[in-house]
């Protein structure tokens, strides 16, 4: 592999890069935690309805990424692969959220459906696609360094924890700020200012981001860089990655991941608003556990050099579900608290380890077939994040609507069926406990490249 050796990066490089992975974050809250709230009590389109459409465009979404991580692959550009696609991506992303975000109250019902179709699709199969594996193959490009792979992954995750945790309490003020309803969030009118402010933040951090990263590693075979690879290297590269063991774990476990980090989020707005009677406390929620989160991933560093990738994120994983049980034991608010921060301290650690244990592995695969493929190799990651997620939100939405979940009796001022209490909890709770059970079994008894993520601890 024609690779170029990377010196350390620059802190300034570092920042930048963290900058940018801010902005993905907190543009990215908006799908993860306030989408199906506002389809079914701004839009008041049915929940079951709006679950299907997400389950059919994950067919999509499995197709997109290896396509869209092929396409970075063979980009040739002044700015680079990843770098470049963040740059053309980044006002169709905000522009296409807007229309996700605006269904038209006036068109009928089977119309309004097919628009939150093509536009759930533009968003997340196609633009927002571009925006994450390019994100995620910066590590990779920026060095083949195991430790800094590392430490750049931990950047990456804390930032994106520090965007979703801003994401998640910014955008309720905001829907506060632009409602033109004086007690109620949801509302048109403060979706789409909120929408509107969160999307020029993306794009400034974005570009400040592309500004202040290089792509320090060639990804080319020993031909001349500006000639494209044949079809049968293409596939010869594709299935070096799709059929290597450990990166299929690993997407499998990050996958099962991000259906809990789905429901844990989609869930706090359901949770603070029909459990604990006030959705301005899914604040309280979020921020406990992603404060402990980002506090956690500020030592990752120093845990990764003692122990390695491979025992933090393990240690992480039953960190992260032995906080989730107390939510059954009592509803002292002061108890909860430090339930949810245990919980965040297990995220922190095993999230932070996620990018740099996908770019050790993208490396060690690229060393082996003599091409790097990080586009490919960082599909993995984008494809388990939309598919988690929107296999998490599938699963959620179909909970509420078998429970009896309906919008319109809050309006009329009805308390909802306790079934969807007793739905809002399993998926809050219970079902991230046996999926963090599942993880762990999973990396622990199956994974087997310990000798390359120690590397990153040495």
């Amino acid at each position: 592999m024609n690779l170029k050796k990377s010196d350390r990066k620059l802190w300034t490089e570092r920042a930048g890069y963290g900058l940018g992975n801010i902005g993905v974050a907190f543009f990215g809250a908006l799908i993860t935690t306030y989408l199906t709230m506002y389809m079914t009590n701004v839009a008041l389109l049915d929940v079951a309805a709006v679950s299907l459409i997400m389950a059919v465009s994950r067919v999509f979404d499995g197709i997109s990424d290896i396509v869209i991580g092929n396409i970075i692959d063979n980009t040739r550009s002044r700015f680079g692969k990843a770098r470049a696609w963040l740059l053309r991506m980044s006002l169709p992303y905000a522009v296409s959220m807007f229309l996700l975000f605006y269904v038209p109250p006036q068109w009928p019902g089977a119309v309004r459906y097919v628009y939150v179709f093509i536009t759930y699709n533009l968003v997340n199969t196609v633009i927002r696609t571009f925006i994450q594996i390019s994100n995620y193959s910066m590590v990779p490009l920026m060095t083949e360094d195991p430790m800094e792979q590392g430490l750049l992954g931990n950047i990456q995750s804390v930032m994106m924890n520090l965007g979703l945790m801003c994401g998640n309490v910014i955008f309720v003020r905001l829907l506060e700020r632009f409602t033109d309803v004086p007690g109620n969030q949801n509302t048109q009118r403060a979706y789409s200012g909120a929408v509107i402010v969160t999307g020029l933040v993306f794009i400034v951090l974005t570009v400040i981001m592309v500004a202040c990263t290089r792509e320090n590693v060639s990804s080319g075979s020993s031909k001349d860089k500006k000639e494209q690879a044949g079809i049968k290297e293409k596939l010869a590269g594709l299935r070096q990655v799709l059929l290597d063991r450990d990166w299929l774990i690993m997407v499998l476990c990050s996958f099962l991941c991000y259906i809990i980090l789905q429901t844990r989020m989609t869930g706090a707005t359901y949770y603070a608003l029909y459990i604990m009677g006030d959705m301005g406390k899914v604040a309280w929620l979020t921020s406990f556990n992603m404060g402990a989160s980002l506090a956690a991933q500020f030592i990752t560093p120093f845990l990764m050099k003692r122990f390695g990738m491979r025992h933090v994120y393990t240690a992480g994983i039953v960190i992260a579900a032995a906080g989730i049980p107390g939510f059954g034991l009592t509803s002292s608010v002061p108890a909860l608290s430090v339930f949810l921060i245990v919980g965040g301290i297990g995220n922190g650690l095993y999230r932070a380890m996620i990018p740099g244990i996908f770019a050790v592995l993208i490396t060690d695969i690229g060393e082996k077939s003599g091409k790097l493929q990080a586009g490919i190799g960082s599909a993995g990651i984008s494809g388990s994040l939309k598919l988690g997620q929107g296999i998490g939100s599938v699963i959620f939405g179909f909970s509420l609507s078998l429970a009896g979940f309906n919008a319109a009796l809050d309006a009329q001022g009805t308390a909802q069926p306790p079934a969807v209490n007793t739905a809002i909890s399993a998926m809050y709770l219970w079902l991230p406990l046996v999926l963090y059970i599942i993880i762990f079994v999973l990396f622990v008894f199956f994974f087997d490249r310990n000798g390359r993520l120690r590397k990153a601890g040495e």
